[in-house]
């Protein structure tokens, strides 16, 4: 039997084994954004490597990645967001307003 083996399909990655999504703040899975872009934001206890965020509220911090490109946002909550864009659109939704970024 000399038959080509299929190729495997691609399987989605299983974000709540590492995005602890039943602590995600529920406000997240009503936003149109994030409940369609899950690997942008997640639950994180870690504190190392964190600094403050001047540009943010109070309690905000942020860290570097791997690469000095990469930047993740922390908000008080322990929700880590990939980018400064997503971090506002998540101040934005705790308090109601959508006048910090123009989406």
């Amino acid at each position: 039997n000399s038959q080509t083996p299929k190729p495997k399909k691609k399987s989605r990655p299983n974000f709540d084994k590492y995005k602890r999504a039943e602590h995600l703040n529920p406000v997240l899975a009503k936003d149109p954004y994030f409940s369609t872009h899950r690997a942008e934001v997640q639950y994180v206890t870690e504190t190392e490597g964190f600094e403050i965020e001047p540009r943010l509220p109070e309690g905000w911090t942020v860290r570097t990645g791997i690469r000095h490109t990469d930047r993740f946002y922390k908000s008080p909550d322990n929700h880590q967001f990939r980018s400064l864009k997503n971090a506002m659109r998540y101040i934005e939704l705790l308090s109601g307003e959508r006048s910090l970024l123009q989406v």
